[in-house]
């Protein structure tokens, strides 16, 4: 399994999957966004860790499946985009 990591010194990602690693910078912002899976009747009200120009990483109670659709809509304002799951990461917390 390989890694990967950005150094923002030399603006390049590092590590045996570099190709693959975000480019885009990621901006700290706790926006409370309600997600939806259209296929069923699942939803969720979760806060975002941080947002880019392609996608924002939120914590959620429930597990998505990668590639999973959702659509995602912000509590406040008039946000709305469909998504994509790109990876869920299980955390536990002490």
């Amino acid at each position: 399994m390989g890694f990967q990591v950005w150094d923002a010194a030399r603006r390049r990602c590092v590590g045996r999957d570099a190709p693959l690693c975000r480019m885009e910078a990621r901006i700290p912002v706790k926006v409370f966004v309600h997600l939806y899976n259209p296929d069923h009747p699942t939803f969720e009200l979760t806060p975002t860790i941080d947002i880019s120009c392609h996608g924002a990483r939120v914590v959620t109670k429930k597990i998505w499946q990668p590639n999973q659709q959702l659509s995602v809509r912000s509590i406040r304002g008039n946000l709305y985009s469909l998504a994509r799951v790109m990876y869920c990461q299980s955390t536990l917390y002490g």
